[in-house]
């Protein structure tokens, strides 16, 4: 046995040596891999294959949107219902003569089940009991894992900076200064986590992820923001590159601003980081309760904006 160094994603892996390992230095080396190589990246050895996705994959999801609700954005916010997106896409879809878009999108939420790989109710309720036996590990390995990692990624505290998420918006910090940390901002960003954390629990509950159920409905309103400040972030990055050659947003190089990619990566993190984080603190989740998780995401994905399980 080699390698007690190494985190092994399969254990059969520990008799392999070293020397055999492919070491992940750059982002592009994963464009070279092939199936069966033995990938060391970060101390983690796992075997590459089919199912793993290689940079220029990822590049093309980066250009990537929601189609179904972008097109859908302007009639629903055209129409009344209320300041709640999700009323007011109800009140667009169901009129008699709705706008085809928001046809299309509201069909779409209502229709998962005719989808691939559509677990059965069962299924969705034992991943959802997954939660409950593992509450503690998943949310600490969620908020000190997935998120602090992935709000430190360049691109998503960029995009995060521009909306203004978490911090003030930029203009309000002086040229050449760090964006100021004041107790309202503190306020907003644990404001922010309480509320991704509602909705994760609004998700877990029997029957939420049904059309019209509580993660149901948390989830196509979190999917309607998104589609919000994919519009917003867009539209001013146009006019500041017509109007001064320069934007903190360049869609060219960055792709679409919550893209496929940005909503993929997401679900990776809510699906497979608290089961890798559990077994590294030396807690093993059955198969049946990993593909149940694992299926209770396709679900909760589906809804919010990824195109395809």
């Amino acid at each position: 046995m080699f390698g007690a160094n190494y985190f092994y994603l399969d254990p059969d892996l520990k008799h392999v040596h070293p020397s055999k390992f492919k070491e992940a230095k750059t982002t592009t080396d994963s464009d070279t891999y092939k199936d069966g190589d033995i990938v060391e990246a970060w101390d983690h050895v796992f075997r590459w294959n089919k199912y793993c996705v290689p940079l220029r994959k990822w590049e093309e999801w980066r250009n990537l949107s929601d189609d179904l609700a972008d097109a859908a954005l302007p009639a629903i916010l055209g129409e009344g219902g209320g300041t709640d997106l999700l009323s007011r896409l109800e009140f667009a879809g169901t009129q008699p003569n709705p706008d085809p878009s928001v046809q299309r999108f509201w069909a779409h939420l209502h229709s998962g089940f005719e989808q691939p790989l559509w677990p059965s109710r069962e299924q969705v309720l034992r991943g959802q009991a997954v939660f409950y036996r593992y509450a503690p590990q998943i949310l600490a390995s969620l908020l000190q894992f997935s998120l602090s990692s992935g709000f430190s990624s360049p691109r998503v505290s960029r995009i995060l900076n521009i909306a203004s998420y978490l911090v003030p918006p930029m203009e309000s910090t002086p040229e050449g200064q760090s964006p100021r940390i004041t107790k309202e901002s503190n306020d907003r960003s644990f404001q922010r986590l309480m509320e991704t954390t509602q909705w994760l629990v609004d998700c877990m509950g029997e029957g939420a992820m049904e059309p019209k159920g509580a993660g149901w409905s948390s989830t196509v309103r979190v999917r309607l923001l998104h589609t919000m400040m994919r519009q917003r972030i867009l539209e001013k990055s146009r006019r500041e590159w017509e109007a001064t050659g320069f934007s903190l947003y360049n869609e060219k190089s960055d792709g679409i601003p919550i893209s496929q990619e940005d909503m993929i990566s997401t679900l990776n993190s809510f699906t497979s980081a608290p089961l890798l984080c559990m077994v590294k603190t030396g807690i093993t989740p059955l198969p049946e309760e990993c593909e149940d998780w694992t299926a209770l995401w396709r679900v909760i994905g589906y809804y919010f904006g990824r195109t395809f399980l």
